[in-house]
Formats: C-alpha cells, structure tokens, sequence
C-alpha cells in the first residue's frame, strides 16, 4: 500500500440539530351524509388545516375514520386531500378507501404528499358513489375522528 494522499477540502457545515418531524393532529366529531352519491367525487367534509413549516419536506397523512355505504349494491369511495388536490397518482387512478354494499367499517388511510410549498393548507374529504348507492357517510356513530399530519424528509 502507497503514501496517502493530500486531505481534501472540507464540505459544507451540517444541520447543528438532527431534524424531527413535525406533527399536527386534527380532530374532528359529528357525521356526515352525501345523499346524492355520483361518480364525480365532491366535497363532503373539510378535516381540518395545517402548516407546513419547510419547503423540501413532505406531507405524510394517515386518515382514520368509520365510513359506511347504503344502497344494495352500492359502492362508495372516500379520497382525502390537500388543498382539493388528491395524492399524485398516476392518472385515472382513484385512490382512497372504497366501500360496497350496505355495509360499514373503519378505516386508516396513509398518503404522502411532495411537493407542497410551505405555509397553510387545507384538508378535506371527498366522496363518489356508483352501482346504486343511496348514501356516503363519514362517521356514522359520531365518535371522535382524526387525521395525523407529519411533516417529514
């Protein structure tokens, strides 16, 4: 093995604090019906609002909820979103928690979110029926609701 060569220049200083995620909690109670279910989802609800603090982070929501479907044979779908923006999907993709048939279940949804700029945002939650379905309903039983905002890298 040779002589080492020269040290190289020093890099930039580093972050002086390691980085945490920055949490928001929104809370929400009181059900809510879409009566009128359609194939082009709308608004059913706003959720809440947050602040994103830095701007090459990203968004990371987890939903958690108890939806129901009515109608016999009906399906409804819920999408949460960001400032009425769904997550980026490829397109024609819906993407969120779908429910079939007179039937009711809970339900935690993950999404992520790049790119968003910082400063306050808004979510909201979206639904669409089909084959059927008479009602869309967001928290049936009334209990206490909630969506887990993360900022993160």
């Amino acid at each position: 093995m040779g002589p080492r060569g020269p040290v190289g220049p020093a890099g930039p200083p580093g972050a002086s604090v390691p980085f945490v995620p920055i949490r928001t909690m929104l809370v929400y109670t009181n059900q809510m019906k879409d009566l009128e279910p359609s194939e082009t989802p709308k608004l059913l609800r706003e959720l809440g609002s947050f602040t994103k603090e830095l701007p090459d982070t990203v968004i990371e929501l987890t939903w958690q909820s108890h939806i129901r479907t009515e109608g016999n044979g009906g399906f409804c779908s819920f999408d949460v979103r960001i400032d009425g923006e769904s997550m980026p999907v490829p397109s024609g993709l819906w993407l969120g928690a779908t429910l079939h048939d007179a039937n009711d279940a809970p339900v935690n949804l993950y999404l992520e979110f790049p790119g968003l700029a910082p400063g306050p945002h808004a979510v909201t939650l979206w639904t669409r029926g089909s084959n059927g379905a008479t009602a869309c309903i967001d928290n049936h039983g009334s209990f206490l609701r909630t969506v887990h905002v993360v900022e993160t890298y």
